[in-house]
């Protein structure tokens, strides 16, 4: 499970796969693996025109991640250990749906006729429109686009059988995607390993 977030707006975002930790030394190890991340997203930007009036941008997005991090395991005891990773992810966008909507602001001419006079009245009225964008599959590829940051804790459930637990923030380094988007994500792994 983990939160994105897109300047102020937040919204919910899961992702599951596979790791590898590969040892380098009793103290630190490189990781690696194939995560599919389900991300949504909705940012509001103020229309440069019409003062007080927001365009939306919302999107919804899968890709695969995949990480490159290297990690130091600061304690060592039979039963449970804390360590650190960090690196970078590339991305790889399989399925992209974005819905922009647009706003702005007319002045509306209203004619009526009240006791055989004319009268005009103007009206300033909120108009919108939507538009759907999807990107072809595997379109695009992002290498090195997230920095990785994780601090994490391991416990022996039985001998080669660990559980771990390890709270995360993923930080945009480019745009992501079609639109460009930079979305900060935060969350936390929960991982078996043996």
């Amino acid at each position: 499970p983990a939160v994105n977030s897109v300047t102020s707006n937040a919204a919910f975002a899961f992702s599951g796969g596979i790791t590898a930790d590969i040892k380098l030394t009793r103290a630190l190890f490189v990781s690696t693996g194939l995560l599919a991340e389900h991300q949504q997203f909705s940012s509001s930007r103020p229309n440069r025109e019409f003062m007080g009036i927001d365009n939306t941008l919302s999107g919804d997005m899968v890709n695969i991640d995949i990480p490159l991090n290297i990690g130091w395991k600061f304690t060592n005891h039979p039963k449970r250990n804390y360590y650190i990773t960090g690196g970078v992810s590339s991305l790889l966008y399989i399925s992209e749906k974005y819905q922009n909507t647009e706003r702005w602001q007319e002045v509306v001419e209203h004619v009526r006729e009240d006791g055989g006079e004319e009268f005009v009245e103007y009206e300033v009225v909120t108009m919108e429109t939507t538009s759907r964008e999807s990107a072809a599959p595997f379109r695009n590829f992002h290498p090195f686009s997230r920095l990785n940051l994780t601090v994490g804790v391991e416990q022996k459930i039985t001998t080669g059988v660990s559980f771990h637990v390890e709270p995360y923030l993923k930080i945009p380094l480019s745009g992501m995607g079609d639109e460009a988007i930079r979305i900060t994500t935060g969350g936390v792994n929960f991982k078996v390993s043996f």
